[in-house]
């Protein structure tokens, strides 16, 4: 159901709007004179777009349970053109409801494009929000009896060493499926007796080695500056190899004998520096 489901309230307020049209979409047709220019088709597009893990699918599965209607099928928007001209026939020519979800928005068909009543952007968390995503997974009897969830049960916590939003602020760029396999893990250590009990350093532990498999926070927008006619993008890299994969380019450390030693050239030539650093003398100091 849609409020056991965190999201942007933004995001949330759209999706409601389109519950509403779907479920007075006879009287909007029919009282209203919308068949005027419907023609007869009264199908309706729904495209639900942003990052994996954003809850784009379970919203698509809210959606249907609030219309009360349900029919899964999956279709690739970049596969044989028989596949595509089979979906746009049952758009044109179908009174149904259809849901998309895509990580690939750039690459959506044009030909679906314009038959999408509603675009909706998923954007990542924010901070309020991942609070509310670690308490939803984590077990927080307050949260989970407002979604009205069967079971109000917690996962162990050191709850004088355990702060929600010191771990939201660690786990900027997460979305909720990150959150959602780092919990599994962490049961899992607790299960294995590594963790009696979890605190704010178990959890943080563990998204740094999520982290560090997924590539995630490798690469993260630090500044935007804008202004007269230029932008300046100030980008964090994690580690040199994360600079080195972004901007697909290999760094050498070493002197520049080194780099000639090793096969290396330089378009250019190098000016050696001698610094001298000067020390005040300290009273007590001879020199």
């Amino acid at each position: 159901r849609l409020e056991q489901i965190i999201l942007n309230e933004k995001v949330r307020e759209t999706v409601l709007d389109v519950i509403t049209f779907c479920k007075n979409k006879d009287r909007l047709i029919e009282e209203w004179g919308l068949n005027n220019f419907l023609k007869g088709n009264s199908s309706i597009g729904i495209n639900l777009y942003g990052e994996p893990g954003t809850g784009k699918s379970i919203t698509a599965e809210a959606i249907a349970m609030a219309l009360g209607k349900m029919h899964n099928q999956q279709f690739e928007l970049n596969a044989a053109n028989e596949i595509k001209s089979h979906l746009l026939t049952l758009v044109d020519r179908s009174n149904v409801t259809i849901i998309y979800a895509t990580n690939l928005f750039k690459n959506f068909d044009k030909a679906f494009f314009r038959r999408i009543l509603y675009h909706i952007k998923y954007p990542l968390p924010t901070n309020k929000e991942l609070v509310e995503l670690w308490k939803f997974h984590l077990g927080n009897p307050n949260i989970l009896e407002r979604m009205k969830l069967a079971s109000t049960k917690e996962i162990p916590k050191d709850i004088h060493n355990f702060s929600y939003a010191e771990i939201a602020e660690y786990s900027a760029g997460l979305t909720g499926g990150d959150i959602k396999n780092i919990t599994l893990k962490l049961c899992i250590k607790i299960c294995a007796g590594r963790i009696t009990a979890l605190d704010t350093v178990d959890v943080k532990n563990e998204i740094d080695t999520y982290n560090e498999k997924n590539g995630k926070g490798s690469v993260s927008l630090k500044k935007l500056d804008t202004g007269e006619k230029k932008a300046t993008l100030t980008i964090a890299y994690r580690t040199a190899e994360d600079y080195q994969k972004f901007n697909d380019m290999e760094l050498y450390t070493g002197s520049v004998a080194e780099a000639l030693a090793t096969g290396y050239s330089f378009d250019g030539s190098f000016r050696f520096l001698r610094i001298v650093c000067i020390r005040k003398k300290r009273k007590d100091q001879s020199v």
